[in-house]
């Protein structure tokens, strides 16, 4: 496979990784604190219909031992390239008691043994490091089996979560590319997947914006609290009340569901 085309080091990654703690906490998907989250995993139960899951990009994820824990499946994995980012997902699946299989690997030059292996893919925050869509999400889809779906989310940098981030932190906004629907869309349909669900997701979370911060201080901090306090005012009316419109401006996060073709 061709040189892959990432704007993010493998350094910075290993970065995010260093001094985190393992003890893992599960997602309490009841609290509306936790509204947007649940909504992701409403999305993996619906399209979900069993067999084996890999998340591509899973070093420390919260998001995989949860999946793993809810939906049981006979075969789950990680695959990342940070050395941590696998020690610490390791970690969390014996804390948990769960067999995950961690993978140490480039998704560009993986172990063959994993490749057309999976029924259903996930990633989350992951192709946007990219500056050819087409091509990681053809590395991507290489793990699964005919007919396997790819469960692809990113962060809505094309909206005002986007905009604050350029704003706040452009080291942080320059690691991305800033998506909308539409173009994300197209990518799956470029890279040869048929896409099956494609939205924004949630109405508002502010804070997605946590990484724009390396200090808790200073008045562009005070005014990111203050926004999360009101996504999460928010929730508590859509968790008692009714969702609210999902929106290129507002949602925080951008899905499609692909599946492979034969």
């Amino acid at each position: 496979m061709k040189k892959n085309s990432a704007i993010t080091k493998k350094s910075y990654w290993d970065l995010t990784y260093t001094d985190h703690k393992t003890v893992y906490q599960q997602l309490s998907l009841n609290d509306f604190r936790c509204y947007v989250d649940q909504l992701v995993m409403d999305k993996i139960i619906e399209y979900y219909d069993g067999g084996d899951i890999l998340e591509v990009g899973a070093g420390n994820s919260d998001w995989l031992i949860t999946v793993a824990e809810k939906l049981n499946p006979s075969y789950c994995a990680g695959l990342d390239y940070s050395e941590d980012g696998c020690r610490l997902l390791g970690e969390k699946s014996k804390a948990n008691n769960l067999g995950i299989d961690v993978i140490h690997s480039d998704m560009f030059s993986p172990p063959t043994h994993i490749l057309k292996r999976f029924d259903f893919i996930l990633s989350f925050g992951v192709v946007e490091h990219f500056k050819d869509l087409v091509e990681v999400l053809e590395a991507i889809s290489q793990f699964s089996k005919p007919e396997g779906l790819v469960f692809s989310m990113i962060p809505n940098m094309a909206g005002l979560n986007g905009v604050l981030t350029k704003l706040w932190n452009r080291d942080v906004y320059d690691i991305h590319i800033p998506h909308d629907l539409s173009s994300f869309v197209r990518g799956h349909e470029t890279a040869g997947l048929d896409v099956v669900w494609s939205g924004y997701l949630g109405s508002t979370n502010f804070g997605v914006l946590s990484s724009c911060f390396q200090k808790n201080k200073g008045i562009n901090y005070f005014i990111y609290k203050q926004f999360t306090r009101i996504s999460k005012l928010l929730w508590l009316f859509e968790s008692k009340v009714k969702p609210l419109p999902t929106t290129k401006i507002f949602s925080p996060y951008i899905l499609v569901i692909s599946r492979v073709r034969e």
